[in-house]
């Protein structure tokens, strides 16, 4: 059996991750290709408990605060791979707005190979 492809594009906001996948899938799609198009934001079924905490911290920051919300978003995306990504058809291109790891925005205090280490300890696709 074959996997799906899966490319995440990953930035600030307004550099064009959005346009630019509009265009591939526009571009795929002609070509008859399967394409998939997802956004984290839209697939997370915890999205607001985790954006009112990333608001708290952007607040009042804390390396502890820091660590629940890193936590808090390999979760999320520890059950879009489960339930989400793995139920798209094997043969399609699943293109994702933002992913791995868009915690980065709000990264001060935990470094980057630990906030890795969360997702790849929860089996995070990537």
């Amino acid at each position: 059996m074959t996997r799906a492809l899966f490319i995440s594009l990953d930035g600030p906001k307004g550099t064009g991750k959005t346009t630019l996948l509009e265009a591939v899938t526009a571009a795929l799609r002609a070509d008859n290709k399967k394409v998939v198009r997802l956004c984290e934001r839209k697939s997370d079924p915890c999205r607001a408990q985790t954006m009112a905490l990333v608001n708290t911290f952007a607040r009042d920051p804390s390396r502890d605060l820091e660590l629940e919300v890193c936590e808090r978003f390999a979760d999320s995306r520890s059950w879009i791979t489960r339930n989400v990504l793995a139920a798209q058809p094997p043969d399609s291109i699943i293109l994702m707005d933002r992913w791995y790891p868009s915690d980065a925005a709000f990264r001060r205090l935990i470094p980057f190979a630990d906030i890795l280490e969360l997702n790849i300890h929860r089996q995070v696709q990537v």
